[in-house]
């Protein structure tokens, strides 16, 4: 009855679309509950996981009615979702800024990304494992993976992603500019793309 319900023309709608289709949340204004489906939230960063429950939660009690927040996950004891069900966005804020801080993560160093993707996983794992080798002697560099992504699949493809922190952002973007004329043609010959993302906040 409520998926029914749901369907029907909602001239209220159109204020939810943004949040819907950024977090594919659903909102019952019939019950005054929401959900959203199984997202990976306690990943780094975990701002997204704070903002994205505080978000959707706030979906819940647009109608009619009260809004209740019910929260299902495997890590309920993880500060983001706690913090998020009380709303302690101060708290999360100094928190959250004391874990980047011990692992050296943005505001605390640059960090960039390296996205091999191939239609073969063997193939990927070669090109990575190359890619990791040519930048890995850099003292300056601290390096994540090659590994496998939270989301491991695009357009077919497999991904492995090589992460880079460091203090210097210029020797970091140097270094992917001499990535991407070294293995550009092996590349294109393994059927792979290599994709850069400079100043990164997405580990997925």
């Amino acid at each position: 009855q409520s998926l029914r319900a749901v369907q029907k023309p909602d001239p209220l709608a159109d204020a939810d679309d943004g949040v819907r289709h950024l977090y594919g949340a659903h909102h019952d204004r019939l019950r005054g509950c929401a959900g959203s489906p199984d997202r990976p939230v306690c990943l780094y960063p975990h701002a997204d996981g704070y903002r994205l429950l505080s978000q959707v939660a706030g979906r819940a009690g647009r109608g009619q009615k009260k809004g209740n927040v019910v929260i299902q996950t495997f890590n309920p004891e993880h500060y983001a979702i706690q913090m998020a069900s009380r709303h302690e966005y101060e708290l999360f804020y100094q928190t959250d800024m004391m874990f980047r801080h011990k692992l050296k993560y943005p505001p605390f160093s640059y960090m960039s990304s390296i996205t091999v993707l191939c239609e073969k996983a063997d193939q990927a794992c070669i090109l990575a494992d190359k890619i990791y080798d040519y930048i890995k002697d850099n003292k300056e560099f601290e390096l994540l993976g090659p590994s496998l992504p939270y989301i491991f699949k695009e357009n077919e493809k497999i991904r492995m992603k090589i992460l880079i922190k460091s203090k210097n952002r210029n020797l970091i973007i140097e270094t992917l500019n001499n990535v991407n004329k070294e293995f550009n043609k092996e590349a294109k010959e393994r059927k792979c793309i290599v994709q850069f993302d400079i100043d990164t906040y997405q580990l997925l």
